[in-house]
């Protein structure tokens, strides 16, 4: 696979945006993002790769499954390395996977459609087999049900405190770590695809059915934005939501949001911590924009 460092202007061409982009890296392929260390980890098909996230350095591969599916990944709580999840044989496999490439097996569960999603919760790891929600030891692998049973296909799964959010099928539910017994649904009347948090704020985002409009609620400052276009991916940091939205990033606060940060991207997936928002377009060009 060539992987290649990109001058700013490559990335910017063609881009709408309100800042420049600090740069780009080309992986020539997708996946899913999470920021640990000084990398934007990125989980391609069958490999996890480190693109330097101050821009500037060669992207270099972590580590390979060549037998398995890569689906998400998480920062560890010591931000030097991955949770991740990969598909093989109709399981879904949970490793830590270390930036030096140390590979960790942690847990392993029959997967239905959907599996893979995960969040951290302190030393507990809150993993979607797709039907269940299960949490696993982050020490001792050890794997306890949470959810017994999804409604439909189980998706974006996010951690803020005690309590776990996620999206089962277009419903938003919500547990509690602390007494698993299930809560009132908090968003039904839409199809919710995304829920992201962190220790400030959890947001989520809905699509209208047959509609061009998505929103994103923050859950903790009650505040609802309404974008234009169809909503597939949330991050969030510093209780700040950030939505991709058709392919563009868009900043998720205020009242009514028409302009995005970074547009034309065709993007795949976003992340964001308190210093910049990363993007991975569909044809794995890796860029940013500080805050």
């Amino acid at each position: 696979m060539k992987r290649t460092f990109l001058v700013i202007a490559s990335l910017a061409a063609g881009c709408t945006t309100t800042s420049s982009p600090t740069g780009s890296v080309s992986l020539g392929e997708p996946g899913r993002l999470a920021l640990a260390g000084d990398c934007i980890v990125v989980a391609e098909h069958a490999s996890l790769v480190c693109a330097p996230r101050a821009g500037g350095g060669t992207p270099h591969t972590i580590a390979t499954t060549p037998d398995r599916t890569y689906v998400a990944i998480v920062a560890d709580d010591n931000d030097d390395g991955v949770l991740a999840t990969s598909i093989a044989n109709n399981a879904v496999e949970l490793d830590h996977v270390g930036l030096d490439g140390t590979v960790t097996p942690l847990a392993s569960a029959a997967a239905s459609d959907g599996a893979g999603e995960l969040a951290l919760a302190d030393k507990q790891i809150v993993l979607s087999t797709g039907a269940l929600l299960v949490t696993v030891d982050a020490q001792a692998g050890g794997v306890t049900g949470l959810v017994a049973t999804a409604t439909e296909t189980l998706g974006s799964v996010a951690v803020r405190g005690t309590t776990v959010y996620y999206v089962d099928d277009t419903t938003l539910d919500a547990v509690d770590l602390a007494s698993p017994t299930g809560m009132p649904e908090i968003e039904a009347q839409s199809d919710t695809f995304a829920v992201a948090a962190d220790a400030d704020a959890a947001a989520y985002g809905t699509n209208l059915t047959n509609s061009s409009y998505s929103f994103v609620t923050n859950l903790t400052t009650r505040e609802v934005t309404e974008l234009h276009g169809t909503l597939s991916r949330v991050a969030i940091a510093g209780g700040h939501p950030y939505a991709l939205v058709d392919g563009d990033v868009y900043d998720a606060t205020g009242t009514d949001v028409e302009t995005p940060l970074a547009g034309g991207l065709d993007a795949f997936d976003v992340a964001a911590d308190t210093q910049a928002v990363y993007w991975i377009t569909r044809s794995g060009d890796v860029g940013s924009l500080a805050r």
